[in-house]
């Protein structure tokens, strides 16, 4: 009599991608781009967010109602270091986007990328010469708007939108590609938090929030419109002009509202 002897079934594995070979030709790239960028630094004015950031760094502190201290804190530091010098000011920018392009082309090379590949990640990462060349450089006409006073929008799903336009339009199909193979590859299950990441935050920002006045009145029982934000630069955007509303009579305890509503609205 005989028989076969079957021991436990091995283990599934699931397949990991390779990491691809070394190249500096993003460090290339970025380096270039961070050039670029100091270039044509000085070529328009302050925008609204970087007089923002200076403010904000003349009030040091550990955090802001909408942004951490490490950005006011590096206005500050440039603007000791160089009062009113926009290169100094958008250094800190220009390294960054430089390192973005090296970030970029260091992903794709841990999904496996060859040099060629990790090269055309770093030159999507960079600023979109072709696209812009081919359509009359309309960046310049952005700022050449900034420059003018006017650069203004508004809304969640223009910040939505406005994270497409900034990547740029043919860059797209290639995002949401690589979107859709991290989150279905098998090989690339390990960095599929990535994904989901951005999709959460995605859903968040479309979701969340509220449009003022009518949440305030569902808080109070008189919301008046006092006046408007006078920033004293003859801007029209989201933050001049803006309304300042007088609110009175609280439908129910205020720290009933801050603990339900307000706390973890963002």
């Amino acid at each position: 009599m005989t028989g076969t002897a079957t021991g436990p079934h091995p283990a599934r594995v699931t397949p990991t991608a390779e990491p691809g070979p070394p190249t500096n030709l993003p460090w290339l790239v970025g380096g270039g781009l961070a050039v670029v960028l100091l270039l044509l630094a000085p070529r328009y004015g302050y925008h609204r967010d970087e007089l923002y950031f200076l403010l904000a760094g003349r009030h040091l502190d550990w955090g802001y109602v909408d942004r951490g201290p490490l950005v006011p804190a590096l206005a500050r530091l440039a603007d000791t270091l160089a009062p009113g010098n926009l290169v100094a000011l958008r250094t800190p920018s220009a390294l960054v986007a430089a390192a973005a392009v090296a970030v970029s082309a260091a992903i794709a090379r841990e999904f496996g990328a060859g040099r060629g590949a990790q090269l055309f990640a770093a030159l999507l990462a960079a600023p979109t010469v072709l696209w812009q060349a081919t359509h009359g450089f309309p960046q310049l006409d952005v700022a050449s708007a900034i420059s003018d006073r006017d650069s203004s929008y508004s809304g969640r799903l223009d910040a939505l939108v406005l994270q497409f336009v900034i990547i740029s339009p043919y860059v797209v199909p290639i995002w949401v590609a690589g979107l859709v193979a991290l989150l279905r590859r098998p090989a690339w299950r390990a960095h599929r938090a990535v994904a989901w990441a951005w999709l959460v935050v995605a859903a968040v920002v479309l979701a969340g929030g509220w449009q003022r006045p009518d949440q305030l009145r569902r808080w109070f029982t008189d919301v008046t419109e006092a006046g408007r934000v006078d920033q004293r630069v003859g801007v029209d955007n989201d933050e001049n002009r803006g309304p300042i509303w007088l609110c009175r009579g609280l439908r129910r305890p205020w720290a009933d509202i801050w603990h339900t509503e307000v706390r973890h609205a963002g």
